[in-house]
């Protein structure tokens, strides 16, 4: 299940309102806001910033109008459906606000959630920069959610299909998927391999070596 990061912004910092771009950013990323209807502030601040209705569902826009889609709503004090999903998911605290896999724990800032929506991008890059492929199967849930935490991102990511390509699965010696491979991982360009699905944040850092420090600075204080 999806680990939330374990930080608190005040409820305060999660009042700028995102744009309708934003919001169909994180619609591609599937992302879910796990909340309660009544008795806590902080999700209503983030149903706010996120323009999630009392039902769930899709996002309403600035002005009262319904999005068709847009992040969604479980509320963890609803239905039986709706606890239930969130028991299995391991939630314990809300809000929880879940961009590309990665679960974020509390009242978020516009600031913290466009850096989550910006991550999948950075993360690709790093890949790249690494010369990273991924050997995986659509047969296998397990690649297909390796694949959707990217979202629109994932377009740049070089990836061989072993159902498809079984002879370069094998060749590289490639024994179940999901698989990383990163030809230049470490700092003085030596390789890594990674099994098993791989959550942003992990991808991020086994990458990290191939962004300066700078750039790695100017992502974690972008605006």
């Amino acid at each position: 299940g999806t680990e939330p990061a374990k930080r608190k912004v005040p409820a305060a910092m999660a009042s700028e309102p995102l744009n309708d771009k934003e919001l169909d950013r994180l619609a591609a990323f599937g992302t879910i806001l796990f909340g309660r209807k009544s008795g806590c502030d902080e999700s209503a601040t983030m149903r706010a910033m996120l323009r999630v209705p009392s039902e769930g569902g899709a996002s309403a826009a600035a002005d009262g109008t319904a999005r068709e889609d847009g992040p969604f709503f479980i509320a963890c004090d609803g239905s039986e459906e709706e606890q239930s999903v969130c028991k299995q998911a391991g939630i314990t605290e809300t809000p929880v606000t879940v961009v590309a896999g990665v679960g974020y724990l509390g009242a978020q800032s516009a600031k913290a959630i466009r850096a989550a929506i910006a991550l999948p991008d950075f993360v690709s890059e790093g890949l790249k920069r690494a010369e990273a492929t991924l050997y995986g199967s659509e047969s296998c849930s397990w690649t297909v959610r390796q694949k959707t935490v990217f979202g629109p991102a994932f377009e740049t990511v070089n990836y061989v299909e072993c159902n498809r390509e079984p002879g370069k699965c094998s060749a590289a010696g490639v024994s179940s998927v999901p698989a990383w491979h990163l030809a230049k991982a470490g700092p003085d360009g030596t390789p890594r391999k990674l099994v098993g699905f791989q959550p942003l944040p992990a991808l991020l850092q086994a990458t990290a070596s191939r962004f300066s420090e700078a750039e790695l600075k100017e992502f974690t204080e972008r605006d």
